[in-house]
């Protein structure tokens, strides 16, 4: 929606504009604050409107963690990247905790199911070694994970 810029920063115009950006997808209060900001040069008002959506329950800390970490593991990556990606968006330790605890991830299964999807066949190569376990570290998966999709055998 192309909004003139003489226009008066009101609430309601905020607000419209939150809601514009919640209905694509779910935001963080902290990210959608950097956004309203952005677009409304900090007005003050931006603060209540983030409250008032939050107090509608239209913006939500918690299903927009879970949604989040639902995305990024069906993206196949791993929970060091997962915190670092969710912590840059300003989602605490509690909430980010919970909504893992609430998806249930195998995360050693999910390591050895995108090296196998990835990387079917490994074998003694060094060079392939290495690169799978860059790959799979990047993904954000820790050492204990990469050990065991590596240990698994190429061939089910």
């Amino acid at each position: 929606m192309f909004q003139r810029s003489d226009q008066p920063v009101t609430a309601s115009r905020i607000r419209g504009y939150a809601m514009e950006l919640l209905a694509r997808r779910e935001y963080a209060a902290q990210e959608l604050s950097q956004k309203l900001n952005s677009k409304f040069d900090a007005d003050p008002m931006v603060a209540q409107v983030v409250a008032e959506l939050q107090a509608d329950n239209l913006q939500c800390d918690t299903r927009f963690a879970e949604s989040f970490v639902r995305s990024r593991i069906n993206r196949g990556h791993g929970p060091m990247r997962i915190r670092r990606e969710i912590g840059q968006r300003g989602i605490g330790s509690e909430l980010l905790e919970a909504a893992i605890a609430h998806c249930e991830p195998d995360w050693f299964e999910l390591a050895r199911e995108l090296r196998l999807r990835r990387f079917p066949v490994v074998g003694d190569d060094q060079k392939l070694r290495a690169r799978v376990q860059r790959f799979l570290s990047y993904r954000g998966f820790g050492y204990d994970q990469i050990n065991y999709a590596m240990q698994e055998r190429d061939a089910d």
